[in-house]
C-alpha cells in the first residue's frame, strides 16, 4: 500500500489517550509518520507530536497470533518531539533523564518549546520506548482490506493493537486498532485534510462541536471482519429496545480470517441501564449490560461434534447439538465450553459518532487484551472497537471485504478476427566470426543433422515457398499461390 493513510477522526487509545495518525508508505521500503496526542477527546488542544521516519519490510506470512495477518517490521532511523507547551517540554526532559539519559537532543526552537531529536541508539532500550509511548506490538502486525467492486481509494490499513495491559517484551498483538484509510485530494473531507496537511510545529487541530449523546435504539451492525483478543474473527449485530430498556446481540463467529465460513452464532437478550456522562473520556456514557438469555447455533459439523462432547449440564443438552439448529443454553447457565456464563454483567463505554458519508456509528468499549471480561467498574474499557453502523432492517446482508485485492479484470476486449498467417523471408544477416570450441561445434552438428532428418517431408513442401521468394518478377497469380502454399506448410508442420 505505497500511499498516505490516515485516521478520519479523533482516536480514542487505551489510558485514555487522544490521538491522531498520519502514515506515509512508500514503494522503496521507507516509510513517515506523524503521531500527535492531544489533551482533549476531540483533538482540539495539541500537546506533544511526534514525527518518525525509517525502513519497513512486510512478510507474506501471518503473525502467529493474528491469522490473515501479514507479519511487518518497522525500523526508526529518525525520531523528532515536539512539545506544544512548556509543561510538555518538561515532562519530555524528565522521562529522558529518569529512563534513558542522554537521548534527546535540541535541534531547534520554536515559539512555544524547544524541539528535540531522539538518539537512535539509546532509544533501544525497551524501558525508554514504554516511558514515551512506543511499542513495537503496534508495527508488528498489519492487514490491507479492500473493497469489491470499489476503487483503491477505500482501503483501509490495520495496525496491530495498543494493549490495554502491561504487557512483556514478547507481547504479540492479538487483534487492530481502528484502521487507517487512504488519502485521496479528490474527497471532500475537511478533516482529513487538516490531519494531511500537519505537521510537527502545527498540528491538526479539530474543531470542537457539543458531544453527540447516545439514544440506544434500532439495530447496529459491523461493517468489517473484526478480530477478537481471543484470536476468533467475527461480526456483531445489535437490537436495542429504547422504552423497555431491552437488547438482543447477534455474534457470528468465523473459521477464518475473512469471515467466510461460519463456526457459529451466539444469541443473547436481557436488560441495560446507564446513560451517565463518562469521567475518563469526555463525549462517552458509560452502561451496563446484563444478558439473561442465550442460545447457540453451530453452523460446522466439528463444532457440533465438541458440543455433543461436552459434560452434562455445562451447556445445553449433552447429545442433542445439531448443525444448523439453535439450542437454548439458559437451562445450564451458560456454556463452559466457551467460558459464558448467565446472568452476565458488563460494565462498559459507549460513544455515537457521524462518518464522513453521514451514517450514524455506534463505538462499544474495547475488549481487553487479556480476555477478561469488564465486570466490575474498574475493570471498564476506556477505548473503543472498530464502530458499528446504524442499519435499516433485521435481515440485513453482511458482505465481508477481502484482506486480497481482486484479480479479475475490468477492461473489456472484442474478441480477434481470424489472422491468416503469412510466412516472411528471413533477414540475411552478417556471418558471426566468433571461433567456438570443438566441443560446440560437434554438438551443433549433432542436433542440425537431427532436425535436417525430421524435416525431410517439410522441405519438400516448403521447396516451392523458398523459390518463389528468389523470384522477383512473380505476377498476382503467383503472390496467391504463395499465400496458399504458406498456409499448406505451416499446417502440414502444426
Amino acid at each position: 500500500m505505497s500511499s498516505p493513510v490516515l485516521v478520519f477522526s479523533c482516536e480514542v487509545r487505551p489510558g485514555p489517550q487522544f490521538v491522531t495518525r498520519y502514515i506515509k508508505v512508500l514503494r522503496n521500503a521507507t516509510w513517515e509518520g506523524y503521531f500527535h496526542r492531544y489533551n482533549d477527546s476531540q483533538c482540539s488542544e495539541p500537546k506533544l507530536s511526534l514525527y518518525m521516519k525509517g525502513f519497513y519490510k512486510i512478510s507474506n506470512e501471518p503473525l502467529e497470533t493474528i491469522e490473515g495477518s501479514n507479519k511487518a517490521f518497522f525500523n526508526f532511523t529518525k525520531i523528532e518531539l515536539y512539545p506544544h507547551n512548556g509543561h510538555e517540554q518538561e515532562t519530555a526532559v524528565n522521562v529522558s533523564t529518569r529512563h534513558c539519559p542522554n537521548t534527546l537532543r535540541v535541534v531547534r526552537s520554536l515559539r512555544a518549546a524547544d524541539v528535540f531529536e531522539v538518539d537512535i541508539r539509546a532509544f533501544r532500550k525497551r524501558a525508554c520506548r514504554n516511558a514515551f509511548g512506543f511499542l513495537e506490538s503496534e508495527f508488528a502486525a498489519l492487514k490491507l482490506e479492500t473493497r469489491r467492486k470499489r476503487s483503491s481509494k477505500f482501503d483501509k490499513l490495520y495496525f496491530g493493537e495498543v494493549p490495554t495491559i502491561r504487557v512483556t517484551r514478547k507481547y504479540k498483538p492479538k487483534s487492530y486498532q481502528l484502521p487507517l484509510q487512504r488519502y485521496n485530494s479528490n474527497y471532500n473531507c475537511t478533516i482529513c485534510k487538516k490531519i494531511q496537511s500537519g505537521t510537527g510545529a502545527r498540528p491538526p487541530k479539530m474543531p470542537q462541536k457539543p458531544p453527540r449523546p447516545v439514544v440506544l435504539d434500532g439495530q447496529w451492525a459491523s461493517t468489517t471482519c473484526e478480530a477478537s483478543p481471543g484470536g476468533k474473527f467475527l461480526t456483531r449485530h445489535f437490537k436495542f429496545i429504547k422504552d423497555l430498556w431491552q437488547w438482543e446481540c447477534h455474534y457470528y463467529f468465523y473459521l477464518d480470517a475473512e469471515c467466510k465460513s461460519l463456526d457459529f452464532e451466539l444469541n443473547g437478550k436481557g436488560t441495560f441501564m446507564g446513560g451517565i456522562p463518562s469521567k475518563l473520556v469526555a463525549g462517552a456514557y458509560d452502561y451496563v449490560f446484563t444478558m439473561n438469555e442465550a442460545a447457540i447455533t453451530p453452523f460446522d459439523s466439528i463444532t457440533t461434534r465438541i458440543l455433543n462432547t461436552a459434560e452434562p449440564n455445562t451447556c445445553g443438552k449433552s447429545g442433542t447439538w445439531k448443525t444448523h439448529v439453535s439450542q437454548d443454553i439458559t437451562i445450564t447457565k451458560g456454556c463452559g465450553l466457551y467460558t459464558i456464563s448467565l446472568p452476565h454483567t458488563e460494565y462498559d463505554l459507549l460513544k455515537m459518532d457521524t462518518s464522513q458519508q453521514g451514517n450514524k456509528l455506534l463505538y462499544v468499549g474495547q475488549r481487553a487484551s487479556d480476555g477478561t471480561d469488564p465486570s466490575s467498574p474498574t475493570k471498564r474499557p476506556t477505548s473503543f472497537q472498530v464502530p458499528l453502523v446504524e442499519c435499516s432492517s433485521f435481515k440485513f446482508k453482511f458482505v465481508p471485504p477481502t484482506t486480497r485485492p481482486t484479480t479479475r479484470t475490468t477492461t473489456k476486449f472484442r474478441n480477434p478476427g481470424i489472422i491468416i498467417p503469412i510466412a516472411t523471408k528471413p533477414t540475411v544477416r552478417r556471418k558471426e566470426t566468433t571461433t567456438r570450441r570443438r566441443t560446440d561445434r560437434e554438438t551443433l552438428h549433432k542436433t542440425t543433422q537431427k532436425i535436417n532428418e525430421n524435416d525431410d517431408n517439410t522441405q519438400r513442401i516448403t521447396g516451392d515457398v523458398r523459390a518463389a521468394f528468389r523470384n522477383t518478377a512473380a505476377s498476382w497469380s503467383s503472390c496467391k499461390l504463395l499465400l496458399i502454399l504458406s498456409m499448406l506448410a505451416i499446417l502440414w508442420r502444426n
